[in-house]
């Protein structure tokens, strides 16, 4: 069958007008900066957790790094890596289907629900991660398909680059480890039935792990060099940067329940039950990726952003499914299929607004575009230390951000931590602050009206000793 159809271009070339609409004026996502600060530090020389802190695995700087000091074209280069990454995965998508079904109509029909789906596209425009980490993912989830289990070169080749896809993603984003586990079982299971010849079966495994230790050295180096700086910023930080009360049970249902019931997301959650009554081709494959991301996505403090992970799975038992939900899907005897993609498809204006305002509760950034006007406001201003919640406002404005190690630390971070371990790692002390704010020693305070960040505390002594300049967004600029 022929891969590259007309109609696959253009829907692909849609995506492209898409995805570049979102790199123009989807808000800034707060991570993005941090990243690219991160990235920065390590081309300048500097020791990841140790000099710094940092909240993920080590690849992600090293791979940003090549880009981090390009102004405001390095957030064009890492978006753009985020919308190839998505237009990869959606080309393993199409083939996908038209693999499992040998009909063109499914495989179109899959590549049209993932390209609108709102949600999804607006998550994985950022430049962060994640985007490159799901096509990592999803390439795996491809290639177990291919393996035939017959002791080829070929095939031995596959489970390498199995090993290494799934480690590279591991690697970049810690959640990505469920996949790895998840494939390493599978594809156990797999070679201890199939394969009989004991070193044939041990060769096998030697391959696959040697695929996935071969990105994870990174991790390793650094895990047994600087243990403690390490475990803080991989683990503590993650932990303690969220407040965990029983309050919080009310708030994740109810955010979960208005994740499930948007618009977009209920027709595909309704549609993939209705398919998961039939058999289809790596039907068990798919619900198990489906359900690990879904769960190593959720856990602890409830970000809905990350769930994104699970739609081309869910696409993917959708479209399979496409001939029998057009015969199933009846009205009046006649086959309603076509209206319930229309409705779908004009949803996509309905929820990406609902999914950053009404599920997120997220308060509007400034765009790419914005944030030249604002760099060019903090050039303007006299003196060169500026105190700033955000990192990613001020890497371009030639200011030094004065928050020590970390840029963005939450309040509640603090409050768990001894005086000693604030000191040890770098972390802005909240009483120094305010004697810092209080003796005027910052140029410029910069505070994100919207954020969790330490600096909230000091709102109120900020605004008796600093006077303020002017309010862009939810940022308000404070100068002597």
């Amino acid at each position: 069958m022929k891969i590259f159809t007309k109609q696959i271009k253009i829907l692909l070339l849609i995506y492209l007008v898409i995805g570049t609409g979102f790199v123009l004026l989807r808000p800034l996502y707060s991570d993005e900066g941090y990243y690219i600060l991160a990235a920065r530090n390590i081309l300048n020389g500097k020791l990841l957790y140790v000099d710094f802190v940092f909240h993920q695995l080590p690849l992600l700087p090293y791979l940003y790094a090549p880009f981090s000091k390009l102004g405001l074209a390095t957030y064009f280069i890492l978006k753009y890596i985020s919308i190839f990454s998505t237009l990869g995965l959606v080309i393993l998508l199409y083939k996908y289907v038209l693999k499992a079904t040998s009909d063109y109509n499914s495989a179109y029909f899959a590549v049209i629900l993932l390209i609108v789906h709102g949600p999804f596209v607006d998550f994985n425009s950022v430049a962060k991660m994640v985007a490159p980490s799901n096509f990592l993912c999803f390439l795996s989830f491809y290639l177990l398909t291919l393996v035939k289990f017959n002791s080829s070169v070929k095939d031995k080749m596959i489970f390498l680059s199995i090993g290494l896809i799934s480690g590279l993603a591991s690697n970049i984003r810690i959640m990505f480890w469920s996949c790895t586990f998840v494939i390493l079982l599978y594809l156990g299971y797999e070679v201890f039935r199939k394969i009989k010849p004991v070193k044939q079966k041990l060769f096998y495994f030697f391959i696959i792990l040697a695929g996935i230790l071969l990105p994870t050295l990174v991790t390793l180096y650094y895990f047994l060099n600087f243990t403690d700086y390490f475990i803080f910023g991989v683990y503590k930080h993650n932990l303690y940067s969220q407040s965990y009360h029983w309050a919080d049970l009310g708030s994740n249902t109810s955010r979960w329940l208005k994740f499930f019931f948007m618009p977009q997301n209920f027709l595909l959650f309704v549609l993939m039950l209705i398919g998961l009554t039939q058999k289809f081709k790596y039907k068990a494959l798919a619900i198990t990726f489906f359900i690990t991301l879904l769960v190593s996505h959720s856990g602890g403090y409830f970000i809905d952003e990350y769930l994104t992970v699970v739609f081309p799975y869910v696409i993917y038992i959708v479209a399979v499914n496409y001939r029998f939900l057009e015969k199933k899907l009846i009205y009046k005897g006649r086959p309603v299929m076509k209206y319930v993609l229309a409705v779908y498809i004009l949803s996509f204006f309905i929820t990406v607004p609902y999914f950053r305002y009404a599920v997120t509760g997220r308060i509007m950034e400034p765009n790419l575009l914005q944030l030249n006007s604002m760099i060019e406001h903090e050039r303007s201003l006299k003196g060169e230390k500026i105190l700033s919640s955000w990192d990613i406002y001020t890497l371009y404005s030639n200011k030094v951000n004065d928050t020590l190690k970390n840029g963005y630390v939450y309040s509640t971070m603090i409050d768990k931590l001894s005086p000693e371990e604030i000191r040890k790692f770098g972390l802005p002390d909240s009483s120094l602050i305010s004697n810092l704010i209080k003796e005027k020693h910052y140029d410029v305070i910069m505070q994100n009206e919207t954020s969790p960040h330490v600096l909230l505390r000091h709102k109120e002594i900020t605004k008796e000793y600093y006077r303020l300049d002017t309010v862009i967004g939810n940022t308000k600029y404070y100068v002597k």
